[in-house]
């Protein structure tokens, strides 16, 4: 069997808060005009990617993890990370997400993740952090509707980078798209959704108990300006105990080499490439498995290659 790439074909999810972004310059199909995520390379059970070619085609990836784990390198009971992208037209919710600590008693897993901004409009903002010194301050404010003013609010620029650790309060802005590599999980404590309605005219949940069990009051945000869409090199864009990202230029042809018998994820961002006579476009994404040793990778653009720590 030939099983040396797996392509995927991603799942679209519709948020409250999402866009026209994946229609009208993805050109992918969709009825609603509220899609907000394209789960690219997921084998989480609320969305898996389908396996478009080869012995496994129509399969998931999920599917094909369980039962073949031999070709992705690793012993994790489950895939262990999802790269998405995500558009908004509306403000995220404020939130926080769990560690592996804090959910070490349950089925699912922590939640860290990175955010790399590949598109944001004038004067858009992202949340990080917060000024609040105790439990206390924080739920007070919650209570008194004022959590706004305790938030840490930075404004964005495209080729901005941050990673985001499990207890950090954050929230992505509008007018922004990013690619978003994380621990597959889609663990999500709401804290605060500016008492929105959704489409059955009710408020989300809040999760405020659990936010607070989770929420660090001790974490420093590392503000880091770079253009990390800039470089005509090859760089390491993060290394942290849950993955590895590259960004990589391709100009023309690009030999990639898989040594180590792990899996690779590769995601195309920008442009478009041919693997195996095979287009992937931006938004797309594909696996190289343990059977492939080398591969060549043609066409003109920009990829992530995401490696499991």
């Amino acid at each position: 069997m030939d099983e040396k790439v797996l392509f995927l074909s991603g799942v679209l999810k519709e948020k409250i808060w999402g866009s026209t972004y994946f229609k009208d310059r993805l050109g992918l199909t969709t009825s609603s005009s509220l899609i907000g995520e394209l789960w690219s390379a997921s084998g989480h059970p609320e969305g898996s990617a389908i396996i478009k070619n080869g012995p496994w085609q129509g399969k998931t990836l999920n599917e094909v993890y369980q039962t073949k784990r031999s070709l992705f390198g690793i012993q994790n009971p489950t895939f262990p990370l999802l790269v998405k992208f995500i558009a908004t037209s509306d403000d995220l919710s404020i939130q926080v997400h769990p560690s592996d600590e804090d959910v070490k008693n349950s089925t699912d897993q922590g939640k860290a993740e990175g955010w790399l901004v590949l598109e944001a409009e004038p004067y858009s903002k992202i949340v990080l952090g917060h000024k609040a010194k105790t439990k206390q301050e924080f739920f007070e404010a919650i209570k008194n509707n004022t959590i706004t003013e305790l938030l840490n609010y930075y404004p964005v620029k495209k080729g901005m980078y941050r990673f985001i650790s499990p207890g950090v309060v954050h929230s992505l802005g509008k007018g922004i798209v990013i690619l978003e590599i994380q621990q597959s999980s889609d663990t999500t404590y709401r804290i605060f959704d500016y008492n929105r309605l959704d489409n059955n005219f009710q408020k989300r949940e809040l999760h405020i108990e659990k936010a607070l069990d989770v929420i660090r009051f001790d974490k420093k945000i590392k503000e880091d300006d770079t253009d990390y869409l800039g470089f005509e090199e090859d760089i390491v864009l993060d290394h942290n105990p849950y993955f590895t990202v590259e960004l990589i230029n391709v100009k023309h042809e690009k030999t990639m080499q898989n040594k180590k018998a792990k899996m690779h994820i590769v995601t195309v961002i920008d442009g478009q490439i041919n693997v195996l006579d095979n287009q992937v476009k931006r938004g797309e994404s594909f696996i190289i498995t343990t059977n492939c040793e080398k591969i060549e990778i043609k066409g003109m653009g920009k990829i992530a290659l995401i490696k499991p720590s």
